[in-house]
Order: C-alpha cells, then sequence, then structure tokens
C-alpha cells in the first residue's frame, strides 16, 4: 500500500455532481498504487455495490461512507468502521432524506446523537461546518463546531478533514484548520474531495452541475467548482501539496485500516417466518406442500411425488424455504380477505408454488420447466411475481406491515439512467445551444466539422448509463429480518391504488392517443396500438413486449398483429413447438419459451435451456450462443427436424433472445401505462404540469406535450411574473408555465422572483429589476419570453427602457430620462421564435400557423386535411419536425414525425428515398414532404418520394 488513500470520493451515484463510474475511480485507484479507496456520494449508498464489486475484484479494499448534508447545507463526511457504523450510516441517509424535498436531503444535526457509533467522521470540504465559519472569519464559531463533532464522536474518530485544490486562500483555511485541530487535540486528514477519476473529467462534471441547477456554463460560474483539481490524485500528488502537514497524510491509512466493515447481502436477511411450534422452515414447507398435494389429487401420482421430492430438495439446498413460506404467507392472507390474486412468471414452472397456492398453473399438466424457475446449478435466488387486486392490493401491503413492522419494509427503489435523447437535450441546454442546434443533435450520429456538436456528442457519449434521477418501483417491496434502515437507506413514498378495467381507458390507448403515457407513447406504439386495440390488461403485456428490439429484429412483430386478426394462419415452424408457442400465436414473445423452444426442438435439458436463454442475452453473446449453435442442430436432427427449420428456429432464437423480455416485467410496465393513460384522461391538468415538471423523461419534447393538451381542450396559460410559480402549476382548467423553464433562471432565480412578489405586486419593469436584483440577460429572457406582457407594454419597448436603467444585478439602478421612443412591437414570427429560444416552447399559437397561409396557397395539406385523403392519393404536407428516427433495425427506412397546429404527421421514408434525400430531411426545423397515402386501422401514414425544408418551396416556385 502506497502512503495515502483518497477518503472522499464521489461517484455517478452522487447524482448529477459526480463524475466517474464507481468501477473508474476503482481502476485509476488500482493504477495510483492505492490499496484502499473510499467512496463517500452525497445522502447515498446507490453505488455501492457496484463499487464493492469492482473493488474485489481489482485487489482494492473498499470503504464505504457518505458526505452528509446538514440542516443549514453543511457538509459532514463519514466514513464505515464495522457493522454498527453501517447500520447507523443509513438511518442518518434515511432520516435526512425523510426532512427534505424528492432528490435531497437534510439532516437535523440532533440526529448524529446516539448513531456515532461505528463511524468514522472527517470535518468535510468546504462546505464543512467548521471550514464555513472559518471562510466567514468566524474562529471561535469554527472552534465550538469542532468541539461539537469531537464530543459526538470522540478525539478518536473525529479529524479535521483538510483540502487543497490551488484556490487563493487554501494555505489560510488548512492553517486555520490545523490550528483548531491542534488546540482540541484532533487529528488532520487530508482529501482532494474527488468527483472524477482523472482531470480531464471536470468538463462532464462541470455538465452535469448545469444539468442539476437547469443553467448553461457560461451562468453557473457560482455553482460549478473553481478548476479542474477535483480528480483522485496520487499518492505523490497528495504528499507534494501538504509538505507542511505529512501527518495529514499517514492518517488516511490509518483511518482506512480502522474502516473493516464488508457489506453483504442475501436470503439471510429475511425474517424468520413464525413456524407453529418453532419447526424447521423446511419442514413447514414440507407439511403445506403435501397438504396441498393431498388436496389436488387425493392420491397423487408416482411423477407428482418425484417432482415434489425433487423441487423440495433444491430449495432446501438454495436456503429457500423461509422465501417460500413468507410468499405463501401474503398470498393465504389475500385469499383469507376475498383479495383477489396470482403468482406469475417463471414461478409458475414450480410445482410447491402451485400446491402452496401461490401460483394458478399446474406445472405438471402444462409440462413446464421447474428449472427455469429455479435449479441446483443456477446461483442466484428466484423471483415469484404476484399481482394482487389493485383495489385492495393496499391492504397486503398494510398487512405486510403489521406482519414485520414499518422498520422491516418497504417499497424499492430504481434508478433512472441517460438515454441518447434526454442527454444530448440536457448537455445541449447546459453548452447553451440553440434549440435549433440541440434538435440538429438529436439527429445525427456524427459531428462532421462543427466543433460545438463534437463536444456535444463526446459529452453525451461519456453520460451513457450514468444515473440521472430516482424512481419508484411498480410493484417491488422489500421486507428484511434486521431493521431496514440498518441495512439501505430508505426515502418517503407515495402508493396509488387503481383497478384496470375502466373501457374508456383502453378505449384511448387504442386510439393511440397516448403522447405522455409511459412505454406506449413512441411512434412505433402508436402505429402498433391502433391494430392491437387492447381492451384488456393483458393486451397492454403483449403491446409492451412486441415493441422491443428483440421482436423487430426477430420480424416477429408483423405475424403477431396478421395473426391476432385472422389475416394469416397460425404457425408454430414445426408441430414439435406448438405446445410452447401456441399462446402466442406462434411468435416468440417472452423469455421463458427460449427454454421451450430449446427443450422441444432441441432436446436440451432444461438447465441447458436456461444456461442457452442466458447466453442469448450476456456479454460477449456471439461467442457464447456459438457454443450452443451445435448442440442445437444436432439435437433438432436426432428429433426429425428438418436442418433448414432448425437453423432458423436458431436464428430467431439469437435475434431475440438478447433482448428477451420476461412476462413478468411487461405486467409490471403495463402497470404504469394504465395508470399513466388514466391520469391522461381524467386528470389532464395535473398529469401534464407533472411531466412539463420532470423533463426531460419520456419521448416527446414539453412542445409536444404542451401543443397535444392544447389539442385536447386544456388551456395552457403563459408564463406570467406576477402568477407563474417556479414549477408549472394547475390553474383553472388548465397549466400555468413555470418560471423554471426560462433558462438559466432556475429554482435561485424563480424564487427571487415569487419572494418578492410575496410581499407586494411588481409596479413596473424597475421596481422588479430593483427588487429581485436579477442579472440583466435573464430579465431580457424573461421580457422575451412573455413574462411581463400583462403590464400592457410590448416587449421591445420594455427591452429599451431595460437598457436605460443602467441595470448591474446586486447593485442600485439608475434610471436614465425617458426619451419618449415609440418601438414597433415583435412581429408574430419574432415572438414566436423568442419563446421557442428561451422556453422551448410556445404558449401560444402554434408555429405552422404562421405558414399556413402561405402553404395554403401551394396546395400543401394539414394534418387534420391529411386525414381525410383516400389511399394512394399523392399529397404534399409540411409541419415542425418532432421526431427524426433511423432505427438500425428498420432496414435503412427513415421515419418522421411532423407536428401542425391540430395535430402529428406520421411520415415513412423508404431506403432510396432516405438516400436521394438525405441532406434536405436534414435541412431544418419545418420540413416538407410528398407521398402516397397509407392508412390502416385508422393509422395515417404519408410514404415520402421527396422531402425538404419548406423555404425551399419558393425557390422550386421560383424555376
Amino acid at each position: 500500500m502506497t502512503d495515502y488513500v483518497e477518503l472522499h470520493a464521489h461517484s455517478c451515484y452522487s447524482l448529477l455532481d459526480g463524475a466517474a463510474f464507481p468501477e473508474v475511480l476503482v481502476d485509476r485507484a488500482r493504477e495510483l498504487g492505492m490499496g484502499a479507496l473510499a467512496l463517500t456520494d452525497h445522502d447515498a449508498v446507490y453505488g455501492a455495490p457496484r463499487f464493492v464489486a469492482a473493488a474485489q475484484a481489482q485487489g482494492v479494499r473498499p470503504l464505504l461512507g457518505a458526505e452528509l448534508t446538514l440542516q443549514g447545507g453543511h457538509h459532514l463526511t463519514v466514513l464505515v468502521e464495522d457493522e454498527t457504523g453501517w447500520g447507523h450510516l443509513c438511518a442518518l441517509i434515511s432520516e435526512g432524506r425523510a426532512h427534505a424535498p424528492k432528490g435531497e436531503s437534510l439532516l437535523p444535526l440532533e440526529a448524529l446523537a446516539g448513531r456515532t457509533g461505528g463511524l468514522i467522521a472527517l470535518s468535510g470540504c468546504r462546505k464543512g461546518e467548521v471550514a464555513a465559519y472559518l471562510l466567514r472569519g468566524d474562529r471561535e464559531g469554527a472552534l465550538a463546531a469542532a468541539r461539537r463533532y469531537r464530543d459526538l464522536y470522540g478525539a478518536e474518530r473525529y479529524y479535521i478533514e483538510l483540502q487543497r485544490q490551488l484556490l487563493p486562500d487554501d494555505e489560510r483555511l488548512t492553517g486555520d484548520l490545523a490550528e483548531i485541530a491542534t488546540q482540541l487535540g484532533l487529528g488532520c486528514a487530508a482529501t482532494n474531495d474527488a468527483h472524477y477519476a482523472a482531470r480531464d473529467g471536470h468538463r462532464l462534471q462541470d455538465v452535469l452541475v448545469c444539468i442539476r441547477h437547469l443553467t448553461t456554463l457560461d451562468a453557473s460560474a457560482r455553482l460549478r467548482r473553481p478548476n479542474s483539481e477535483y480528480y483522485l490524485k496520487s499518492p505523490a500528488e497528495m504528499a507534494a501539496l501538504f509538505p507542511d502537514h505529512p501527518e495529514a497524510i499517514r492518517n488516511t491509512l490509518e483511518i482506512a485500516g480502522r474502516c473493516r466493515f464488508q457489506l453483504r447481502c442475501g436470503l439471510q436477511d429475511l425474517p424468520r417466518f413464525p413456524t407453529p411450534g418453532g419447526i424447521p422452515a423446511e419442514g413447514y414447507l414440507r407439511q403445506l406442500a403435501e397438504t396441498g398435494l393431498r388436496r389436488r389429487w387425493g392420491e397423487p401420482s408416482a411423477r407428482a411425488l418425484a417432482q415434489l421430492e425433487r423441487e423440495l430438495a433444491v430449495i432446501a439446498q438454495g436456503g429457500l424455504a423461509n422465501y417460500f413460506l413468507i410468499v405463501w404467507d401474503l398470498v393465504r392472507y389475500a385469499r383469507e380477505q376475498g383479495i383477489l390474486c396470482q403468482g406469475r412468471g417463471s414461478a409458475a414452472n414450480s410445482l410447491v408454488a402451485y400446491l402452496l397456492g401461490i401460483t394458478p398453473i399446474d406445472p405438471l399438466a402444462h409440462d413446464l420447466v421447474f428449472e427455469r424457475f429455479l435449479s441446483a446449478e443456477r446461483a442466484a435466488a428466484p423471483d415469484i411475481d404476484i399481482d394482487f387486486q389493485a383495489d385492495r392490493r393496499e391492504e397486503v401491503i398494510q398487512y405486510a406491515y403489521r406482519r414485520y413492522g414499518t422498520d422491516h419494509a418497504a417499497m424499492a427503489c430504481t434508478l433512472i439512467t441517460f438515454q441518447a435523447r434526454s442527454a444530448r437535450r440536457d448537455v445541449g441546454k447546459a453548452l447553451g445551444l440553440s434549440p435549433e442546434a440541440v434538435q440538429q443533435a438529436l439527429a445525427v450520429e456524427e459531428a462532421g466539422d462543427n466543433p460545438a456538436l463534437a463536444q456535444l456528442l463526446e459529452l453525451c457519449g461519456q453520460l451513457d448509463g450514468y444515473p440521472r434521477h430516482l424512481g419508484i418501483h411498480n410493484g417491488g417491496m422489500v421486507i428484511t429480518g434486521p431493521p431496514l434502515a440498518q441495512r439501505v437507506p430508505t426515502e418517503p413514498a407515495d402508493l396509488d391504488r387503481l383497478p384496470f378495467d375502466d373501457p374508456a381507458v383502453y378505449r384511448m390507448i387504442a386510439r393511440a392517443d397516448t403522447i405522455g403515457v409511459f412505454q406506449v407513447e413512441s411512434r412505433a406504439q402508436a402505429q402498433v396500438l391502433p391494430q392491437l386495440k387492447p381492451v384488456c390488461f393483458n393486451d397492454l403485456v403483449v403491446s409492451i413486449s412486441l415493441i422491443r428490439p428483440g421482436p423487430l429484429q426477430g420480424q416477429m412483430v408483423h405475424p403477431y398483429l396478421r395473426r391476432r386478426r385472422g389475416e394469416e394462419p397460425v404457425s408454430c415452424f414445426h408441430p414439435l413447438l406448438e405446445p410452447a408457442l401456441a399462446e402466442t400465436l406462434g411468435v416468440i414473445l417472452f423469455q421463458e419459451q427460449v427454454l421451450k423452444v430449446a427443450r422441444d426442438l432441441a432436446g436440451f435439458t432444461a438447465g441447458q435451456g436456461e444456461q442457452l436463454r442466458r447466453a442469448l442475452g450476456g456479454k460477449d453473446a456471439a461467442a457464447k450462443i456459438a457454443r450452443f449453435r451445435d448442440a442445437f442442430l444436432a439435437g433438432a436432427v436426432i428429433k426429425g427436424v428438418p436442418s433448414a427449420i432448425a437453423e432458423e428456429v436458431f436464428t430467431k432464437l439469437a435475434a431475440f433472445g438478447g433482448y428477451s423480455f420476461p412476462k413478468s416485467h411487461a405486467a409490471a410496465f403495463a402497470v404504469l401505462v394504465y395508470r399513466s393513460a388514466w391520469l391522461k384522461l381524467y386528470h389532464p391538468a395535473p398529469f401534464t404540469a407533472a411531466l412539463l415538471n420532470h423533463q426531460p423523461m419520456g419521448y416527446w419534447s414539453p412542445a409536444v406535450l404542451v401543443n397535444d393538451a392544447k389539442r385536447h381542450g386544456l388551456g395552457v396559460w403563459p408564463l406570467d411574473i406576477r402568477r407563474s410559480a417556479g414549477k408549472c402549476s394547475v390553474e383553472k382548467n388548465g397549466i400555468r408555465l413555470g418560471l423554471e423553464y426560462v433558462s438559466g433562471l432556475g429554482e435561485e432565480g424563480s424564487a427571487r422572483i415569487t419572494e418578492a412578489r410575496g410581499e407586494r405586486p411588481f409596479a413596473d419593469l424597475a421596481d422588479f429589476c430593483r427588487r429581485t436584483r436579477l442579472p440583466r440577460r435573464l430579465v431580457e429572457e424573461l421580457i422575451l419570453a412573455g413574462g411581463m406582457d400583462r403590464w400592457g407594454r410590448e416587449r421591445r419597448q420594455l427591452l429599451w427602457e431595460l437598457g436605460k436603467l443602467r441595470y448591474r444585478e446586486e447593485e442600485l439602478d439608475l434610471p436614465l430620462p425617458d426619451e419618449g421612443v415609440d418601438l414597433p412591437p415583435l412581429s408574430r414570427a419574432e415572438a414566436l421564435g423568442a419563446e421557442y429560444g428561451i422556453l422551448g416552447l410556445s404558449t401560444g399559437e402554434h408555429v405552422m400557423a404562421l405558414y399556413r397561409p402561405w402553404l395554403r396557397e401551394r396546395g400543401l395539406l394539414s394534418s387534420t386535411e391529411l386525414a381525410e385523403c383516400p389511399v394512394g392519393r399523392r399529397v404534399r404536407v409540411a409541419g415542425l419536425v418532432v421526431v427524426h428516427q433511423a432505427p438500425p433495425t428498420a432496414k435503412g427506412h427513415q421515419f418522421l414525425t411532423l407536428e401542425d397546429e391540430w395535430g402529428l404527421i406520421n411520415v415513412i421514408v423508404r431506403p432510396d428515398v432516405a438516400e436521394r434525400y438525405g441532406r434536405e430531411l436534414r435541412g431544418g426545423p419545418i420540413l416538407w414532404a410528398e407521398g402516397t397515402v397509407q392508412r390502416r386501422d385508422g393509422v395515417t401514414n404519408l410514404v415520402a418520394e421527396g422531402a425538404g425544408a419548406v423555404k425551399s418551396l419558393n425557390e422550386e416556385k421560383e424555376r
């Protein structure tokens, strides 16, 4: 081990702040010769499992901790020594989250008392309480704070943290901190508050900060770190920074040596189910299963007895009897209360689950494969997913809380990661690119000679897979034996209750009226839903499963739809596959079917089938699949299957398996689909406001969401400094746009406005500037975005008045005499352009309304006119480009979605047309397209034969 280890490092799980995956930090620490490394993400341990796995693989000892945010905004770095410390850290994070809005944490200082055991505390960065007092020149306050923490943790477990990132006052600050440490008998520890692995990570970290604060690099100097020194530095670099404090370097090794906690997880943390008379869980499970066996069959067959013994042996070997009993108990309670419930997923392959009443399917009668659910060769724990009657699900949840206690049960969280489109929007805004440039970035894969675009694409590539924000699992519940907060932190959450049986909701989905609806709002889903015509929950499951890369690459979507409509006979490739594929009309849709196909066509054992399924979806899939191909083809020949058919089936599996989607996951997504659709139908205003307040997310831009809301009769009220809140809010039968939609204004700027107007209304522009002290650029944007229109003054006139104020932020204004200049108002086009440029949308008329008379003169149709055109007619349309896709599964086809005042226009561009008009298709935000009308099940498409920028129509007319 070297003479220094980093005790204060942030990964990308310090959401929108840390700029390195845990694995990258570990790799860099190993390269630098560090024998240990601490992960101290902000108020979270989300990254701990990945960090520990990577560190163990690299031979670096993982130290776990967190940087806690205390009420008042001060930071405190804590490191875990042992199991007790881990429990205390999880409890502290949980309490901090409970005292703050979603995504934030504010831990009361008094919460530290009684939760210091097993933790080593460092005084923190410049936001630490001790350092903050010193930076304000209050040495007595700093001394009192340090003494308080020393008394809480003890002198042997509280260290003064020293950092030098080449800032002007580093020497003075660290000197003062060291003096306080000496005065109180405390040790010092040097850290670098690493937020990225290497120096060049500072660019991405700056962008993440801008994304978090909804601002740009140019406007965020006070928010970003002042230089690029916050990286994982070598022991030599750190020693050179602290030649006057060598003990602070050495102490990092001493602290690391004391942190011996090892993260553990597994079924041993489940509560012990209370069995009658305290008999072993395996014995009670056997009793229940044998009772179920007699109840089902009276005198069970030898096959059933043998299968039961085999399953019980595997369950006992895996230590899973207690797990089965806990699940059985929840089902038992639901049934006794008359609550409908049913197990699903791979658990239906288990006879024990069937005998306990967990699943409704007799696996023997249906020739299901137990190993798809659980096998001796499979190290991973099994899943048993249960659907409970939606309007009474809360009763079961409350029973679990009563049974195990609220300290032992909670709903599971998820981490939402950056996706390609959302990353480009976020990064583009952070770089200060215009909306047009961001739109261009969404449509290209190479930057060419455009340096700004190259920078954007590079940063987005680095962001790939980064967590963006926290979500909540639709139906996952975590139950533990020890108190949950001793194992993992918890955060507050709300639960929804909603039955899935409203025909009006299904009719809306079947019309593909799904903009903003999770999982079914994409263009592909909008094409499929009117053909599928969902009428029940299971239809949503199928729709979600169809539009996946696997079924698309395997060419399974259209055959399924044709068979569902009765236009094509059901075909299962070979009679041997009819039992496996009959439920999906001969089309492979679900993960479980891979095992059945391998078994029935190639004679694979259940274990081999599961290994094949895992190989299809694993890393280095091609190499792993190759090991199975020959065995699959040979097995098929033995069973009399023609080699051509066997080859075709294996190719289908290879194309689909890598993206296979389990039915249980699709069902979980379907719950969110239904709930989102129900909200859109019955509560459109709060639903749309929530979508707008959580951008970027989903498939459509905020502008499309706003226009869709207006087309549904919802009022969307403009930005107004007198009435807008920071976030979009519900007002009357509509939505009021929030102040934070002004680029760069952010939470701080909007708070200035709302706090100032809370005292009294703004009298005029000078009064607004005097009381908010916002930067001139932000005031200009508020004017151009229409936020001050209610004063009855033209926007250009207000800009002129702002220029005369000699206005500087945080200073008194000095108005100049009014010269009585009468300026012309902004034109409709200028006003709309300003709103789109600043807000990314307009609450007023659609931009295509400006072009409509001109387009009509040239014979171009609107979206409503296109919907009434007969099939086969050649027409021209025009609209604002809101989607341009060229998916790899489309074999060269491109798909455009244009928007006008009345709706969306779907344009299909064939490969030859895409090649011929490639430049024109990228020709601007507003395009025309000419082609033939195509329609099926109410979905109208234009099959394009030509396209270009609308301005080119003028050139065409001149020619």
